[in-house]
This record gives C-alpha cells, structure tokens and sequence, in this order.
C-alpha cells in the first residue's frame, strides 16, 4: 500500500536531490508534489519558485511560481517574506519594501518581515520612521 506524498516530504526529498547535484530531479519532485498533494501547496510553489531562480536562473518563471504561492496562501508571512528576498536579488528595493509593507498587516507569531523591513529595506536616514512603524504594527504605541 502506498501513502500519498505530503508537501513537506516532497519539499524535502527535492532539497536532497538539489544539495547532490541533480537540480532537474528536484523540479520534478517540486512538479509531482503539485499534481499529487492537496496540503499546504504554497511550500512546493516557494521551493519551485527558490529552485527556478537559484539553479535555472529563470527570474521570470520564479515570479510568478511565488505569486502562485501568494494566490493560494494569502495569510503566510513567509511567502512574503521569499517574495521580499527575491525582489532584494533583482535591485527592486521598492518592491521589497510594498511586500514587507503588505505582511506586516498580517497575523504573525513570527518576527522576520519587521527585521527585515527596518534593516535591510530602509535605508538608515528613514531609521526613525522604521522604528515608529514597526511600534505601531506591534501596537506597542
């Protein structure tokens, strides 16, 4: 009897196939988990999305992997945060700052888009105003 994959498996077992050389392997991991796995879809967009620009150089393809992931998964912080990273790559420092921006509006345990947002978005002249931002989103004010 067979299981049916999970995202996490496929996500994993593509990482295997990467770090031992075989990028074209691990996009079709990526591509079998997207056909067969209804759970959390979003991490097999954001490791195909990472996999097409870092080992294909394919910017395009990875944009619109990651865009995917953001359709499917409006609420999940890291999507935004890959999606913030990849813009931070091209030279989009604008662009990374609107994503940044667009996460901080949603619920989130985890702390890495304001780290992000405040040290390597904002220039340091706009320190101040990174500062009061991420004191209001906190509602720390």
């Amino acid at each position: 009897m067979y299981l049916k994959p999970t995202s996490a498996l496929c996500v994993s077992l593509s990482d295997l196939e990467r770090i031992q050389g075989h990028p074209e392997k691990a996009k079709e991991v990526l591509l079998y988990g997207l056909k067969h796995c209804r759970a959390e879809r979003s991490k097999l967009f954001m490791a195909l999305a990472w996999l097409e620009e870092d080992m294909f150089f394919n910017r395009d393809e990875a944009v619109k992997l990651i865009n995917q992931a953001i359709k499917i998964d409006p609420k999940n912080v890291r999507i935004y945060i890959a999606k913030a990273s990849m813009e931070l790559r091209r030279g989009d420092i604008s662009g990374a700052r609107q994503t940044l921006e667009s996460s901080c509006k949603l619920p989130s345990e985890d702390g890495q888009h304001y780290t992000m947002l405040g040290l390597n978005v904002v220039p340091l002249s706009y320190i101040t105003a990174c500062h009061s931002s991420c004191r209001r989103f906190t509602k720390l004010d």
